[in-house]
């Protein structure tokens, strides 16, 4: 009897702990699926506030190294008709094929009225976007599969004594 019976306190603790781990898991997700949201309404802004224009390449290239990405040197002038010279990195997010066009060439930009400094090729925003809600879409299910779990495992009802008594009697 006293052997059951720490079995079932054995049994008790794990059931928790496994419970426990999946809520965990369930805000880890979550909390994750809201950094994603967040980003892709940072990106959202940015599209919205920003301007377009056209820039030409000054420069492009790769960065030296082991985890090398290619560059643009890009001059482009805002709407006061002042002239910028910047750099715009594909690890920036960028998913875009100017990064291989060649010196001269006219490519969109974006930047924002109050900071021309920040500056992208046009369309970098919305990859980034494509990629923050599928990475929120994908988070947001897990959490909500996990949250289902905790809710089922949770609501499941213990085995009564007669029900575990009988299977460990057979």
């Amino acid at each position: 009897m006293a052997k059951r019976r720490a079995m079932s306190y054995k049994n008790k603790g794990s059931k928790s702990r496994i419970t426990f781990s999946i809520w965990f898991m369930t805000a880890l997700c979550g909390i994750a699926c809201l950094f994603f949201v967040i980003l892709m309404l940072h990106e959202l802004s940015f599209m919205n506030n920003s301007i377009t224009t056209q820039g030409s390449i000054l420069d492009e290239g790769t960065t030296g190294g082991r985890n090398s990405t290619a560059y643009v040197v890009v001059q482009f002038w805002d709407a006061q008709g002042t002239s910028w010279t910047e750099t715009v990195y594909e690890s920036d997010g960028g998913f875009s094929s100017h990064f291989h066009d060649p010196v001269g060439q006219t490519i969109p930009l974006r930047y924002t009225p109050n900071d021309p400094g920040s500056i992208e090729i046009d369309g970098m925003s919305a990859g980034r976007i494509q990629l923050y809600l599928g990475e929120s879409a994908w988070t947001g299910v897990v959490s909500l599969a996990l949250g289902i779990w905790g809710v089922l495992r949770m609501a499941r009802k213990p085995r009564s004594k007669q029900a575990s008594a009988a299977t460990s009697s057979t």
